[in-house]
Protein backbone atom coordinates (compact mmCIF):
# COMPACT_ATOMS: atom_id res chain seq x y z
CA UNK A 1 0.00 0.00 0.00
CA UNK A 2 1.42 3.26 -0.84
CA UNK A 3 0.84 6.09 0.92
CA UNK A 4 1.52 9.96 0.59
CA UNK A 5 2.74 11.83 3.60
CA UNK A 6 2.45 15.81 4.21
CA UNK A 7 4.08 16.91 7.46
CA UNK A 8 1.29 19.66 8.27
CA UNK A 9 2.42 19.65 11.81
CA UNK A 10 5.93 21.46 11.26
CA UNK A 11 4.93 24.78 12.35
CA UNK A 12 7.16 27.28 9.85
CA UNK A 13 10.54 26.60 7.80
CA UNK A 14 13.29 27.20 9.53
CA UNK A 15 11.86 27.04 13.06
CA UNK A 16 11.02 24.23 15.35
CA UNK A 17 8.97 24.78 18.61
CA UNK A 18 9.66 21.82 21.04
CA UNK A 19 7.06 19.80 22.52
CA UNK A 20 7.12 20.73 25.54
CA UNK A 21 6.60 24.42 26.17
CA UNK A 22 8.51 26.52 28.95
CA UNK A 23 6.74 26.89 32.33
CA UNK A 24 6.56 30.71 31.17
CA UNK A 25 4.95 29.33 27.78
CA UNK A 26 2.40 27.35 30.02
CA UNK A 27 1.30 29.92 32.06
CA UNK A 28 0.66 32.41 29.44
CA UNK A 29 -1.58 30.02 27.69
CA UNK A 30 -3.21 29.64 31.21
CA UNK A 31 -4.04 33.13 31.09
CA UNK A 32 -4.94 33.31 27.51
CA UNK A 33 -7.36 30.52 28.21
CA UNK A 34 -8.77 32.51 30.59
CA UNK A 35 -8.87 35.56 28.63
CA UNK A 36 -11.09 34.20 26.22
CA UNK A 37 -13.76 33.44 28.57
CA UNK A 38 -14.38 37.12 29.09
CA UNK A 39 -16.34 37.13 25.65
CA UNK A 40 -18.62 36.01 28.02
CA UNK A 41 -18.53 38.95 29.98
CA UNK A 42 -21.25 41.98 29.29
CA UNK A 43 -18.68 44.36 29.96
CA UNK A 44 -18.39 46.87 26.79
CA UNK A 45 -16.35 50.55 26.82
CA UNK A 46 -17.70 52.85 24.25
CA UNK A 47 -14.78 54.59 22.15
CA UNK A 48 -16.22 57.10 19.86
CA UNK A 49 -19.54 54.85 19.59
CA UNK A 50 -16.66 51.91 19.23
CA UNK A 51 -18.19 48.90 21.28
CA UNK A 52 -14.42 47.44 22.59
CA UNK A 53 -14.68 44.49 25.02
CA UNK A 54 -11.90 43.35 27.54
CA UNK A 55 -11.22 40.37 25.23
CA UNK A 56 -10.79 42.82 21.62
CA UNK A 57 -7.97 44.53 24.04
CA UNK A 58 -6.41 41.38 25.34
CA UNK A 59 -6.30 39.73 21.91
CA UNK A 60 -4.60 43.07 20.61
CA UNK A 61 -1.95 42.73 22.68
CA UNK A 62 -1.21 39.12 22.80
CA UNK A 63 -1.34 39.49 18.36
CA UNK A 64 1.09 42.67 18.85
CA UNK A 65 3.70 40.51 21.06
CA UNK A 66 3.30 37.04 18.72
CA UNK A 67 3.80 39.73 15.59
CA UNK A 68 6.64 41.10 16.82
CA UNK A 69 8.31 37.66 18.15
CA UNK A 70 7.79 36.16 14.40
CA UNK A 71 9.28 38.87 12.54
CA UNK A 72 12.05 38.82 15.34
CA UNK A 73 12.54 34.93 14.68
CA UNK A 74 11.91 35.42 11.00
CA UNK A 75 9.62 33.01 10.59
CA UNK A 76 7.63 32.17 7.73
CA UNK A 77 5.00 29.36 6.40
CA UNK A 78 1.46 29.15 7.52
CA UNK A 79 -0.51 27.48 10.39
CA UNK A 80 -3.31 24.51 9.87
CA UNK A 81 -7.09 25.93 8.47
CA UNK A 82 -5.03 28.18 5.89
CA UNK A 83 -8.19 26.99 3.42
CA UNK A 84 -10.55 28.52 6.08
CA UNK A 85 -9.02 31.58 6.35
CA UNK A 86 -9.25 32.24 2.78
CA UNK A 87 -12.98 31.39 2.59
CA UNK A 88 -13.36 33.62 5.47
CA UNK A 89 -11.12 36.40 4.41
CA UNK A 90 -13.33 36.70 1.33
CA UNK A 91 -16.28 37.28 3.45
CA UNK A 92 -14.48 39.82 5.17
CA UNK A 93 -14.03 41.55 2.01
CA UNK A 94 -17.35 41.10 0.61
CA UNK A 95 -19.02 42.56 3.89
CA UNK A 96 -16.57 45.72 3.68
CA UNK A 97 -17.35 46.87 0.25
CA UNK A 98 -21.03 45.89 1.39
CA UNK A 99 -20.54 48.19 3.76
CA UNK A 100 -19.51 51.14 2.03
CA UNK A 101 -22.10 50.68 -0.49
CA UNK A 102 -24.96 50.21 1.61
CA UNK A 103 -23.87 51.38 5.18
CA UNK A 104 -21.16 53.87 5.61
CA UNK A 105 -17.39 54.27 5.75
CA UNK A 106 -17.24 54.05 9.60
CA UNK A 107 -19.48 50.40 9.58
CA UNK A 108 -16.96 49.21 7.10
CA UNK A 109 -13.83 50.01 9.50
CA UNK A 110 -15.35 48.85 12.32
CA UNK A 111 -17.03 45.27 10.64
CA UNK A 112 -13.37 45.27 8.74
CA UNK A 113 -11.66 45.37 11.77
CA UNK A 114 -13.80 42.99 14.22
CA UNK A 115 -13.44 40.87 11.66
CA UNK A 116 -10.15 40.99 11.01
CA UNK A 117 -9.32 40.57 14.59
CA UNK A 118 -11.09 37.07 14.49
CA UNK A 119 -8.74 36.01 11.83
CA UNK A 120 -5.83 37.09 13.68
CA UNK A 121 -7.29 34.88 17.05
CA UNK A 122 -7.68 31.95 14.87
CA UNK A 123 -4.13 32.07 13.58
CA UNK A 124 -2.70 32.81 16.53
CA UNK A 125 -4.51 30.39 18.64
CA UNK A 126 -4.07 27.55 16.26
CA UNK A 127 0.16 28.15 16.09
CA UNK A 128 0.35 28.31 20.13
CA UNK A 129 -2.01 25.19 20.18
CA UNK A 130 0.61 22.98 18.13
CA UNK A 131 2.37 22.23 21.68
CA UNK A 132 0.18 19.54 23.56
CA UNK A 133 1.33 21.08 27.03
CA UNK A 134 0.59 24.58 26.12
CA UNK A 135 -3.04 22.86 24.77
CA UNK A 136 -3.37 21.31 28.25
CA UNK A 137 -2.54 24.63 29.78
CA UNK A 138 -4.72 26.88 27.72
CA UNK A 139 -7.62 24.10 27.83
CA UNK A 140 -7.16 24.52 31.75
CA UNK A 141 -7.64 28.36 31.98
CA UNK A 142 -10.62 28.35 29.71
CA UNK A 143 -12.47 25.71 31.90
CA UNK A 144 -11.73 27.24 35.17
CA UNK A 145 -12.63 30.62 33.71
CA UNK A 146 -15.78 29.38 32.34
CA UNK A 147 -16.83 27.67 35.79
CA UNK A 148 -15.50 30.89 37.63
CA UNK A 149 -18.02 33.31 35.21
CA UNK A 150 -21.00 30.01 35.54
CA UNK A 151 -21.18 30.40 39.40
CA UNK A 152 -20.64 34.11 39.72
CA UNK A 153 -23.61 34.37 37.32
CA UNK A 154 -25.71 31.84 39.31
CA UNK A 155 -24.21 33.45 42.64
CA UNK A 156 -25.82 36.36 41.60
CA UNK A 157 -29.05 35.51 41.16
CA UNK A 158 -29.10 33.36 44.43
CA UNK A 159 -27.93 35.88 46.32
CA UNK A 160 -31.06 37.95 45.55
CA UNK A 161 -33.20 34.81 46.18
CA UNK A 162 -34.13 34.15 42.58
CA UNK A 163 -33.85 30.71 42.01
CA UNK A 164 -35.03 30.26 38.11
CA UNK A 165 -34.83 32.60 35.26
CA UNK A 166 -31.43 34.30 35.23
CA UNK A 167 -32.28 36.74 32.87
CA UNK A 168 -30.58 40.10 31.85
CA UNK A 169 -27.14 39.40 32.22
CA UNK A 170 -26.50 39.31 28.85
CA UNK A 171 -24.15 36.50 27.56
CA UNK A 172 -22.98 35.36 30.90
CA UNK A 173 -26.52 32.99 30.51
CA UNK A 174 -24.52 30.58 28.64
CA UNK A 175 -21.86 29.54 30.27
CA UNK A 176 -23.78 27.50 32.28
CA UNK A 177 -24.52 25.49 29.41
CA UNK A 178 -21.36 25.99 27.82
CA UNK A 179 -19.55 24.87 30.94
CA UNK A 180 -21.60 21.45 30.59
CA UNK A 181 -20.45 20.45 27.21
CA UNK A 182 -17.07 21.17 27.69
CA UNK A 183 -16.57 19.55 31.25
CA UNK A 184 -18.82 16.03 29.75
CA UNK A 185 -15.89 16.03 26.88
CA UNK A 186 -13.00 16.60 29.53
CA UNK A 187 -14.79 13.90 31.63
CA UNK A 188 -14.17 11.57 28.72
CA UNK A 189 -10.40 12.08 28.97
CA UNK A 190 -8.91 12.46 32.24
CA UNK A 191 -7.42 10.15 34.63
CA UNK A 192 -10.43 8.24 36.56
CA UNK A 193 -9.76 9.06 39.68
CA UNK A 194 -10.69 12.36 38.65
CA UNK A 195 -13.82 11.39 37.55
CA UNK A 196 -16.12 11.29 40.51
CA UNK A 197 -15.01 15.02 40.59
CA UNK A 198 -15.93 15.77 37.23
CA UNK A 199 -19.30 14.23 37.01
CA UNK A 200 -20.13 16.19 40.42
CA UNK A 201 -19.40 19.23 38.26
CA UNK A 202 -21.54 18.20 35.47
CA UNK A 203 -24.24 17.56 38.09
CA UNK A 204 -23.76 21.25 38.85
CA UNK A 205 -23.26 22.15 35.46
CA UNK A 206 -26.62 20.42 34.69
CA UNK A 207 -29.09 22.17 37.31
CA UNK A 208 -27.53 25.66 36.63
CA UNK A 209 -28.34 25.55 32.81
CA UNK A 210 -31.45 24.17 33.37
CA UNK A 211 -32.16 26.92 35.86
CA UNK A 212 -30.76 29.35 34.01
CA UNK A 213 -33.80 29.63 31.99
CA UNK A 214 -31.68 29.60 28.77
CA UNK A 215 -33.40 27.32 26.25
CA UNK A 216 -31.33 28.16 23.77
CA UNK A 217 -28.81 26.44 25.82
CA UNK A 218 -30.92 23.36 26.11
CA UNK A 219 -31.36 22.82 22.40
CA UNK A 220 -27.31 23.63 21.87
CA UNK A 221 -26.13 21.10 25.14
CA UNK A 222 -28.22 18.14 24.00
CA UNK A 223 -27.79 18.63 19.94
CA UNK A 224 -23.69 19.00 20.77
CA UNK A 225 -23.94 15.68 23.14
CA UNK A 226 -25.59 13.53 20.30
CA UNK A 227 -22.86 14.84 18.17
CA UNK A 228 -20.11 13.79 19.70
CA UNK A 229 -21.84 10.35 21.28
CA UNK A 230 -22.28 8.93 18.06
CA UNK A 231 -18.39 9.06 17.15
CA UNK A 232 -16.16 6.42 18.64
CA UNK A 233 -12.93 5.87 18.75
CA UNK A 234 -12.47 4.17 15.67
CA UNK A 235 -13.96 6.75 13.58
CA UNK A 236 -17.37 5.35 12.73
CA UNK A 237 -20.40 6.29 13.73
CA UNK A 238 -22.46 4.16 15.96
CA UNK A 239 -25.99 4.96 17.28
CA UNK A 240 -26.14 2.82 20.67
CA UNK A 241 -22.94 5.42 22.04
CA UNK A 242 -26.07 7.61 21.83
CA UNK A 243 -28.22 5.77 23.77
CA UNK A 244 -25.51 4.53 26.04
CA UNK A 245 -24.04 7.68 27.51
CA UNK A 246 -27.74 9.42 27.11
CA UNK A 247 -28.46 6.82 29.72
CA UNK A 248 -25.24 8.20 31.70
CA UNK A 249 -26.26 11.58 31.28
CA UNK A 250 -29.90 11.53 32.20
CA UNK A 251 -28.93 10.10 35.44
CA UNK A 252 -27.86 12.95 36.63
CA UNK A 253 -30.05 15.28 34.78
CA UNK A 254 -33.21 13.65 35.67
CA UNK A 255 -33.05 14.49 39.66
CA UNK A 256 -31.67 18.05 38.80
CA UNK A 257 -34.91 18.91 36.77
CA UNK A 258 -37.20 17.19 39.75
CA UNK A 259 -35.08 18.86 42.38
CA UNK A 260 -35.74 22.24 40.33
CA UNK A 261 -38.96 21.87 39.07
CA UNK A 262 -39.77 20.91 43.19
CA UNK A 263 -37.66 24.08 44.64
CA UNK A 264 -39.63 26.45 42.46
CA UNK A 265 -43.01 25.51 43.15
CA UNK A 266 -44.35 27.09 40.81
CA UNK A 267 -43.71 24.08 37.76
CA UNK A 268 -40.93 26.73 36.05
CA UNK A 269 -39.14 24.18 34.03
CA UNK A 270 -42.58 22.64 32.52
CA UNK A 271 -43.33 26.41 31.44
CA UNK A 272 -40.62 26.77 29.89
CA UNK A 273 -40.63 23.51 27.70
CA UNK A 274 -44.26 24.51 26.69
CA UNK A 275 -43.14 27.86 25.34
CA UNK A 276 -40.19 26.57 23.44
CA UNK A 277 -42.51 23.84 21.70
CA UNK A 278 -44.93 26.44 21.31
CA UNK A 279 -42.35 28.88 20.30
CA UNK A 280 -41.47 26.50 17.49
CA UNK A 281 -45.64 26.01 16.41
CA UNK A 282 -45.37 29.35 15.76
CA UNK A 283 -42.66 30.54 14.05
CA UNK A 284 -43.91 27.53 11.41
CA UNK A 285 -47.30 29.28 11.21
CA UNK A 286 -47.52 31.84 8.43
CA UNK A 287 -50.56 32.86 9.56
CA UNK A 288 -49.66 33.18 12.99
CA UNK A 289 -50.39 36.76 14.07
CA UNK A 290 -48.18 37.50 17.54
CA UNK A 291 -49.27 41.32 17.32
CA UNK A 292 -52.74 40.32 18.08
CA UNK A 293 -51.40 37.37 20.20
CA UNK A 294 -51.75 37.97 23.82
CA UNK A 295 -51.97 34.19 24.82
CA UNK A 296 -47.85 34.01 23.86
CA UNK A 297 -45.45 34.87 26.12
CA UNK A 298 -43.62 38.44 24.79
CA UNK A 299 -40.23 37.09 24.20
CA UNK A 300 -41.90 34.55 21.69
CA UNK A 301 -44.17 37.23 20.05
CA UNK A 302 -40.78 39.21 19.68
CA UNK A 303 -38.68 36.44 18.02
CA UNK A 304 -41.64 35.12 15.65
CA UNK A 305 -42.20 39.29 14.42
CA UNK A 306 -38.84 40.36 14.17
CA UNK A 307 -37.94 36.93 12.42
CA UNK A 308 -40.55 37.56 9.95
CA UNK A 309 -39.29 41.19 9.11
CA UNK A 310 -35.83 39.74 8.40
CA UNK A 311 -37.30 37.64 5.92
CA UNK A 312 -39.07 39.86 4.31
CA UNK A 313 -36.10 41.87 3.70
CA UNK A 314 -35.03 38.30 2.08
CA UNK A 315 -37.08 38.64 -0.28
CA UNK A 316 -37.22 42.23 -1.09
CA UNK A 317 -33.15 42.59 -1.43
CA UNK A 318 -32.53 39.01 -1.95
CA UNK A 319 -28.83 39.25 -3.37
CA UNK A 320 -27.13 41.76 -1.20
CA UNK A 321 -29.10 42.65 1.72
CA UNK A 322 -29.55 46.14 3.26
CA UNK A 323 -26.30 46.82 4.29
CA UNK A 324 -24.47 45.84 7.38
CA UNK A 325 -25.80 47.35 10.72
CA UNK A 326 -28.68 48.68 9.05
CA UNK A 327 -30.93 45.58 10.31
CA UNK A 328 -31.78 47.03 13.92
CA UNK A 329 -32.52 50.75 12.35
CA UNK A 330 -34.72 49.32 9.98
CA UNK A 331 -36.67 47.23 13.15
CA UNK A 332 -37.31 50.56 15.07
CA UNK A 333 -38.70 52.35 11.80
CA UNK A 334 -41.51 49.29 11.41
CA UNK A 335 -42.13 49.32 15.04
CA UNK A 336 -42.90 53.28 15.13
CA UNK A 337 -46.39 53.10 17.13
CA UNK A 338 -46.06 49.24 17.93
CA UNK A 339 -45.71 47.89 21.93
CA UNK A 340 -41.81 48.83 22.80
CA UNK A 341 -41.15 44.90 23.31
CA UNK A 342 -41.28 44.52 19.62
CA UNK A 343 -38.01 46.59 19.28
CA UNK A 344 -35.36 43.62 19.16
CA UNK A 345 -32.41 42.56 16.92
CA UNK A 346 -33.45 39.08 14.77
CA UNK A 347 -32.48 35.95 17.41
CA UNK A 348 -31.14 34.30 14.30
CA UNK A 349 -27.33 35.15 13.06
CA UNK A 350 -28.08 33.39 9.60
CA UNK A 351 -31.25 35.05 9.59
CA UNK A 352 -29.37 38.47 10.52
CA UNK A 353 -26.87 37.84 7.74
CA UNK A 354 -28.75 37.41 4.95
CA UNK A 355 -31.25 40.39 5.59
CA UNK A 356 -27.84 42.57 6.18
CA UNK A 357 -25.60 41.00 3.51
CA UNK A 358 -28.03 39.31 0.97
CA UNK A 359 -27.79 35.68 0.14
CA UNK A 360 -24.23 36.14 -1.34
CA UNK A 361 -23.17 36.90 2.06
CA UNK A 362 -24.90 34.02 3.58
CA UNK A 363 -22.99 32.16 0.81
CA UNK A 364 -19.54 33.04 1.63
CA UNK A 365 -20.62 32.56 5.54
CA UNK A 366 -21.50 29.19 5.69
CA UNK A 367 -19.11 28.90 2.95
CA UNK A 368 -16.32 29.44 5.97
CA UNK A 369 -18.72 26.68 8.40
CA UNK A 370 -18.15 23.78 5.34
CA UNK A 371 -14.58 24.12 5.21
CA UNK A 372 -14.35 24.03 9.11
CA UNK A 373 -16.86 20.49 8.78
CA UNK A 374 -14.92 19.25 6.11
CA UNK A 375 -11.78 18.83 8.24
CA UNK A 376 -14.20 17.19 10.84
CA UNK A 377 -14.80 14.50 8.81
CA UNK A 378 -11.53 14.06 7.54
CA UNK A 379 -10.83 13.82 11.45
CA UNK A 380 -13.26 11.83 12.68
CA UNK A 381 -12.20 9.11 9.69
CA UNK A 382 -8.99 9.46 10.86
CA UNK A 383 -9.60 8.62 14.62
CA UNK A 384 -7.62 5.63 14.36
CA UNK A 385 -4.48 7.48 13.47
CA UNK A 386 -4.70 9.81 15.97
CA UNK A 387 -3.58 9.72 19.76
CA UNK A 388 -5.64 10.50 22.64
CA UNK A 389 -4.31 13.72 23.34
CA UNK A 390 -5.95 14.74 18.98
CA UNK A 391 -8.91 13.04 19.85
CA UNK A 392 -9.63 15.33 22.70
CA UNK A 393 -9.21 17.85 20.88
CA UNK A 394 -11.40 16.88 17.76
CA UNK A 395 -13.87 16.20 20.03
CA UNK A 396 -13.57 19.08 21.87
CA UNK A 397 -13.67 21.14 18.75
CA UNK A 398 -16.19 19.23 17.41
CA UNK A 399 -18.80 19.90 20.74
CA UNK A 400 -17.63 23.55 20.78
CA UNK A 401 -18.49 24.00 17.13
CA UNK A 402 -21.86 22.27 17.05
CA UNK A 403 -23.02 23.70 20.29
CA UNK A 404 -21.94 27.48 18.45
CA UNK A 405 -23.87 26.72 15.20
CA UNK A 406 -27.19 25.67 17.48
CA UNK A 407 -26.68 28.83 19.43
CA UNK A 408 -26.47 31.22 16.06
CA UNK A 409 -29.92 30.22 15.25
CA UNK A 410 -31.66 31.62 18.20
CA UNK A 411 -29.16 34.49 18.82
CA UNK A 412 -27.57 37.10 16.42
CA UNK A 413 -23.92 38.58 17.60
CA UNK A 414 -21.00 39.15 15.04
CA UNK A 415 -18.76 39.58 18.05
CA UNK A 416 -19.68 36.23 20.03
CA UNK A 417 -18.23 34.23 16.52
CA UNK A 418 -14.65 34.51 18.36
CA UNK A 419 -16.14 31.76 20.90
CA UNK A 420 -18.81 30.29 18.78
CA UNK A 421 -16.94 29.54 15.79
CA UNK A 422 -13.11 30.60 15.43
CA UNK A 423 -12.30 28.98 19.17
CA UNK A 424 -13.58 25.34 18.15
CA UNK A 425 -11.76 25.81 14.87
CA UNK A 426 -8.66 26.24 16.15
CA UNK A 427 -9.06 22.93 18.00
CA UNK A 428 -9.90 21.16 15.18
CA UNK A 429 -7.28 22.25 12.55
CA UNK A 430 -5.15 20.57 15.12
CA UNK A 431 -1.66 19.74 13.22
CA UNK A 432 -1.18 16.60 11.56
CA UNK A 433 0.57 14.30 9.64
CA UNK A 434 -1.67 14.00 6.50
CA UNK A 435 -1.78 10.68 4.63
CA UNK A 436 -3.29 10.54 1.52
CA UNK A 437 -4.36 7.10 0.98
CA UNK A 438 -4.29 4.77 -2.38
CA UNK A 439 -8.06 5.58 -2.99
CA UNK A 440 -7.09 9.58 -2.71
CA UNK A 441 -8.98 10.03 0.74
CA UNK A 442 -6.99 11.81 3.19
CA UNK A 443 -6.45 10.75 6.82
CA UNK A 444 -5.08 13.12 9.74
CA UNK A 445 -2.32 11.38 11.68
CA UNK A 446 -0.19 11.93 15.29
CA UNK A 447 3.74 11.07 14.85
CA UNK A 448 3.55 9.03 17.97
CA UNK A 449 0.88 7.04 16.38
CA UNK A 450 2.91 6.72 13.16
CA UNK A 451 5.70 6.09 14.93
CA UNK A 452 4.36 3.43 16.74
CA UNK A 453 3.39 1.64 13.57
CA UNK A 454 6.66 1.65 11.81
CA UNK A 455 8.05 0.06 14.83
CA UNK A 456 5.20 -2.87 14.96
CA UNK A 457 6.18 -3.28 11.21
CA UNK A 458 9.70 -3.61 12.03
CA UNK A 459 9.35 -5.85 14.68
CA UNK A 460 7.05 -7.95 12.39
CA UNK A 461 9.53 -8.23 9.18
Amino acid sequence: MTVTYTNEAAPFSGASIPRKGSAVEQWVMFLFGIACTTMFLDFEFDAGGVRIRIFDIILLMLVAVYAISTLLSRRTGRVPGFDFLLVYLAYVVYCAANALVLASFKVMVIETAQAMSFAAFFWLLTDLLRDENRTKSFIAGFLIGLWAISVGNAAYFLAQGQVYGFKGTGPQKLSHAYSLIATIVLASYVDKRHRPFLLFLILLAAVLTLISGERKGWIAVATAFVAIAAISDTGRLKVGNIAQRAVLLLALVIPAMLLTESSTGQNYLSKQFDSTVSAFEKSLNPAYNPITDVQETLSNRARVYISGLASDIVSSHPAFGIGIDNFVPYIKQKTMGLPSWLAHGVHNEYLRIAAETGLVGLALYLAGIMMILRRVIIGVRSMAYLDNHLKFRLRMGIALLVFGLVINMFRATSGGNALMLFLPAALIYFPAIVLRMPDGTLRLASRSKLEAGRSAEVSAS
